[in-house]
């Protein structure tokens, strides 16, 4: 979880810097638009990087359950179940492939573990 919101979160606001500046979204590593592709990329370069400051607070959110979790908490379970349907949502409208792969295992993983947790 916290590789997730570290890795797809914490890029974001730099993102959106370059969207109001350039008008354009970056092209990550000569392949693909940064965040694009997605159902928000039609969105104006006005609404786009409220969305990503949107999304960098759900990373956030996302980071402080994956602390709470690797620190036994029941709230971070909660937490991170609670967040997944917003989730989904940001990782349709930005075109995010890897996350909901790994969103699977985490559910699977916290199910599993979930009476281990206080």
């Amino acid at each position: 979880m916290a590789f997730i919101a570290i890795g797809f979160g914490a890029p974001a606001p730099f993102v959106a810097a370059h969207l109001l500046r350039e008008r354009t979204l970056p092209i990550f590593m000569n392949t693909f638009p940064a965040y694009g592709g997605g159902l928000f990329e039609r969105w104006s370069p006005e609404v786009f990087p409220v969305l990503l400051g949107l999304f960098t607070a759900l990373s956030a959110l996302e980071l402080f359950a994956a602390v709470l979790l690797w620190q036994g908490h029941q709230l971070g379970g909660l937490l991170t179940v609670a967040l997944i349907p917003f989730e989904i949502a940001f990782w349709a409208g930005f075109a995010l492939p890897i996350p909901p792969m790994f969103a699977i295992a985490r559910l699977a993983l916290l199910w599993s573990g979930w009476s281990g947790l206080r």
